[in-house]
């Protein structure tokens, strides 16, 4: 959005008045709230995928049959909470030396689709208020 401005300036001493022509550009109340949907966007993609690295990680480790000390320790402590709450839906078949996490399968789903959820919300709500 472009905005004009005249403005007259006076010399008191002199009488003799000096008008001057300004044009601003000032982003609209769209084009900000745009930007701000953009990059809530961007947060929301950024911490889905940290969590589904996280988890596709502690796949490939308990799959592999990684010993569960130094980074493989850190990495089952950190990952933990978002497997948590799915632990136990689907049996995990394994052998003596890793198994398959269908927890860590299925939190990677669950989370790309809460992912896509709200990044959709945004959307949703930057369309509304551009309309």
């Amino acid at each position: 959005m472009e905005i004009e401005r005249n403005i007259v300036h006076q010399n008191p001493q002199t009488g003799s008045s000096e008008a001057t022509h300004t044009q601003e550009h000032v982003p609209s109340r769209a084009a900000v709230s745009e930007k701000q949907a953009i990059k809530a966007d961007a947060y929301v993609w950024y911490v889905i995928g940290v969590i589904d690295v996280l988890l596709a990680l502690r796949f490939v480790f308990l799959l592999l049959g990684a010993q569960n000390t130094g980074f493989t320790s850190i990495l089952y402590q950190v990952s933990y909470p978002f497997v948590a709450m799915f632990k136990g839906i689907f049996p995990s078949p394994g052998n003596s030396t890793g198994y398959f996490d269908t927890s860590a399968i299925l939190a990677v789903i669950v989370f790309l689709l809460l992912g896509w959820g709200i990044v959709s919300l945004i959307d949703i709500t930057k369309r509304n208020r551009a309309a």
